[in-house]
């Protein structure tokens, strides 16, 4: 009980604590968010940089449609199911990644 009351006693501790976390969580968001206005070409559609070069949303998107395309003609039956999926966005990653750094 001497414990209980000891925690009511110094609850503004407690609530001063969890405010200044939610004020950095907030400043934290909110500069994180400035960041991408000033990235220069990689606005939100940008998916991720590789070697220096920013790689937009479309161009990936479009590789992936393309690989699905050619898995397609070779397999007419095939299924894509979510591992598949997985397993191209990478195979496309890695393939643009190595001609970004080699080419």
């Amino acid at each position: 009980m001497a414990i209980i009351g000891k925690i009511r006693q110094r609850s503004w501790i407690l609530v001063g604590f969890i405010a200044a976390a939610l004020f950095i969580f907030i400043l934290e968001a909110a500069l994180d968010n400035g960041n991408s206005l000033f990235r220069g070409g990689g606005g939100k559609d940008s998916v991720g940089k590789i070697g220096g070069s920013t790689i937009s949303g479309k161009e990936y998107s479009e590789n992936i449609s393309s690989y699905e395309e050619g898995l397609k003609l070779i397999n007419p039956n095939l299924q894509l199911n979510e591992q598949l999926q997985s397993q191209i966005q990478e195979e496309v990653w890695n393939t643009m990644a190595a001609k970004k750094l080699l080419g």
